[in-house]
Order: structure tokens, then sequence, then C-alpha cells
């Protein structure tokens, strides 16, 4: 929604800009007014802030205005009805509007507003790019972020799981977990190789395994090579 942040003479005028405004159906639980007799005018609007009530780059005009005396009205109106708000302020003896600068909203229902749908849900903290590394997902649907249980989802409702992991085991259905053997599924159900390896063997299909001629291919066809490295 766009806020619109207002200030005045003196409470009784932010008060009766507050009374202006609801006799126009605007909502009271959308309207916030802060005075200078609230406490420290820099703590008050730093929670201000941090609640979402007032947009964070008017924290300097609105702490000077609460620190020389004057009320604020702070009010987030449907989608459409903006323009009117500030209109009734202005009415009610809203004053150094010209001091405030621009604001530009993030608005994350602008449909719903446009439409007076209500949103599921209300958040009005300022967006803050770091609170992407904060989300889960799994955190939001109400499962830990971190499990040490291999099976979460059988422990938190009560099942049992199909099999227990012995400690120790070395091998899974007959077969061992880690063999040295090159052939473990041959060797296991007593099949022979299409083909041993020979010992010491030094070629394959006429190819020499091991060989320090630099062109193997062309000295077995007699290719002349197409060019020679000087050394």
């Amino acid at each position: 929604m766009l806020t619109v942040v207002r200030f005045f003479e003196s409470e009784e005028a932010a008060q009766g800009a507050v009374a202006s405004l609801t006799d126009l159906e605007f909502r009271a639980e959308d309207i916030t007014t802060l005075s200078s007799g609230d406490g420290d005018a820099a703590a008050v609007i730093d929670k201000a802030i941090r609640s979402g009530v007032v947009p964070g780059q008017y924290r300097k005009v609105c702490t000077d205005a609460l620190a020389s005396g004057h009320s604020l009205v702070a009010i987030e109106p449907p989608f459409g009805r903006g323009d009117l708000a500030k209109r009734v302020m202005a009415k009610a003896g809203a004053v150094g509007t010209e001091n405030l600068p621009e604001y530009i909203p993030y608005n994350p229902s602008p449909l719903s507003d446009f439409l007076g749908i209500p949103t599921l849900v209300s958040y009005k903290h300022s967006f803050n790019i770091r609170q992407l590394s904060d989300f889960s997902l799994s955190g939001s649907i109400g499962f830990g972020e971190l499990s040490k249980k291999p099976t979460p989802l059988s422990s938190m409702v009560g099942m049992k799981t199909l099999t227990t992991p012995k400690p120790g085991r070395k091998s899974s259905f007959g077969m061992p977990l880690l063999s040295k053997g090159s052939t473990p599924l041959s060797s296991m159900i007593g099949m022979k190789m299409l083909t041993t390896p020979k010992p010491n063997r030094r070629s394959s299909f006429g190819f020499p395994l091991l060989s320090n001629n630099k062109t193997p291919l062309s000295s077995l066809f007699n290719f002349p090579l197409l060019s020679k490295r000087n050394r």
C-alpha cells in the first residue's frame, strides 16, 4: 500500500484529521498517530520504521517534525484512495508537506487492494534483500531446517520404518557394499567373462598398449605425415 504521512501543528489537529478520515470510511487500523509526547523523537520514529508504519526514507524529516513539537499521522489507504487521503489531511491543516522526500512504495498486493479483497496474511515490515537468505521452505511448513534423523517424516507421524539399518553391515541384497573385484556381478553368479586379460599384455587389436611412437596410426598404415615438427 501507499503510505501517506502528514504533519500537524498539534495533537488535537492530528486527531481531527483522523476523525475526518474515519468519517469517509478509512479503516482506523490503517491509521497511526505519533506525537512529541510519545518519547524521544528518534526512538519513536525508529520504532515506527521497524514496524512498517513509516517509510525508511522519511526518517530524518519525521524525527525533525516530532522534535519540533509537531504530531504525525500515517495512513495506508486502500488502492485508489491515496489522493483522497491526502486531500482530507490537507484540509484538516497538514503542514510541512513540501519537506517530505519522494516515496516509491512497495505494494505486495495491488490487485487485492484494488478489488477490496483482504489478503491472507499481513506483513508490515519493509522489504530487505537480506531476508531472502533467511527464507526456508522447510521452516515455512513446519519442518526443521536441519535434522539428524534419517527418517524425519516417519518419526513425526509415529510410523515405523520398513527396515532398520544394521551398524557395520558390509553387504546389501547379497552383494558386498565395497568390492575389490573387477567383475563383482559375474563372480557372484558364477558367469565366465567373455575375455580374460592376459598377463603382461602389450597390444590390443594390433595396437601397442604403450608406445613411444608419436604417430602410431600413421605408422601402422604407412601414411605420410602432413607435417614434421622441427626440433
